[in-house]
């Protein structure tokens, strides 16, 4: 495991909007989507300097550890993507 950051740190939470639903719709595709959004998460997360520290399941949110300026710009560049509607809590 990468060594964590130290000092002021954030957490960035992430989850798919809707995803109870789309889980009911259609869950193949729904498992699909759940995975490519933990890659490009945890890419993105990477290439900012962060650590993913903790994944709940395919569709929890994913906690990280960040700086706060990090944190912002991870959270920024996941919005950005529009991969699929998710909310982001820092």
């Amino acid at each position: 495991m990468a060594e964590l950051p130290s000092g002021t740190v954030t957490f960035l939470f992430t989850d798919i909007e809707g995803s109870t639903a789309l889980w009911e719709r259609d869950r193949a595709a729904m498992a699909n989507a759940a995975d490519r959004h933990l890659a490009l998460q945890r890419a993105t997360i990477e290439a900012h300097g962060g650590v993913l520290v903790q994944v709940a399941g395919p569709s929890e949110p994913r906690l990280t550890r960040l700086t706060v300026a990090r944190s912002l710009a991870a959270g920024l560049t996941l919005q950005a993507m529009r991969f699929l509607l998710i909310k982001l809590v820092i």
